[in-house]
């Protein structure tokens, strides 16, 4: 069989940046935005002000742990879905352990990164349920990005920025006169999108499954060299559509961190007038 060594070194490194790549470059921007947003609630209005979108975020977040933990045959201890606790900021926590094979370090990543995974497919249901003109727009995004030969994560700001604006303007005009439907889905999409990054911890737990898949992806295409074409096609729509679902997931963090310094602004009026009413 002819080895083609410059076409599998491109598609290894095509893969390999574009999974991992995408995936810890969004990983830190959510984990960053999250934090911040939680220190502008906890310290202007309390723990509990973090409630309301933890109380569906948070369950998601644990769960994916979980459920990934269990498929890739980790032992898990012990689930807690929601358990705040105020002296230690903990929300929730999954605690697991693994024995050393090659299945159950792969599945490190992938228990690791599982918020992004599980947030991203809840996402994605969301918008097919109560806004499908969302993915209809991804899908048409996707398609003229592969069309155009742009690498995944490129295209996906650069149509994100020059094909959607337009189409978003409309969703977002539409939401002016929004029904309970649509306000529901606006709920659901920030209160999964600022809960779904994954913490530091788990992403340190994640690392040790990067080495294990990155050999096993370059043997695969090294053995299936044949397919590589068709099977890259395939990995570039399914990380396209991830990442600009992980773009959304930024959006809607930006939204809210608009929406809480707003609330802080109104606060501070609110406190200043009662200052002032108490002088007069």
């Amino acid at each position: 069989m002819y080895f083609n060594f410059p076409l599998v070194l491109s598609f290894c490194i095509e893969v390999l940046s574009s999974l991992f790549g995408v995936v810890f470059a969004f990983s830190l921007i959510l984990y960053g935005l999250q934090k911040l947003n939680k220190h502008l609630l906890v310290t202007q209005f309390g723990f509990r002000s973090l409630y309301p979108t933890a109380v569906i975020g948070t369950p998601l977040h644990e769960l994916s742990h979980a459920i990934f933990a269990v498929f890739f045959r980790h032992e898990v201890a012990q689930v807690k879905l929601f358990a705040p606790d105020i002296k230690t900021g903990v929300l929730g926590y999954v605690q697991h352990g693994y024995r050393n094979t090659i299945y159950q370090i792969c599945g490190c990543f992938f228990i690791g990164i599982a918020p992004l995974l599980m947030g991203a497919a809840v996402i994605f249901l969301a918008n097919m349920i109560f806004f499908p003109e969302v993915n209809k727009l991804f899908l048409a995004i996707n398609e003229k990005a592969i069309s155009g030969g742009f690498s995944t994560l490129l295209s996906s700001f650069i149509f994100f920025e020059a094909v959607s604006i337009e189409s978003f303007q409309g969703i977002l005009f539409a939401l002016s006169d929004a029904s309970f439907k649509e306000i529901l889905w606006v709920y659901l999409i920030i209160a999964v999108s600022v809960h779904m990054g994954p913490s530091t911890a788990d992403l340190r737990n994640a690392l040790p499954g990067v080495l294990a898949l990155s050999i096993i992806i370059i043997l695969l295409a090294v053995i299936f060299q044949s397919e590589i074409s068709y099977r890259l096609l395939s990995i570039r729509e399914a990380v396209g559509i991830f990442t600009k679902i992980l773009l959304i997931a930024c959006y809607a963090n930006l939204a809210f961190m608009g929406c809480i310094v707003l609330a802080i602004c109104v606060k501070k009026a609110l406190m200043f007038r009662k200052g002032e009413n108490a002088r007069a």
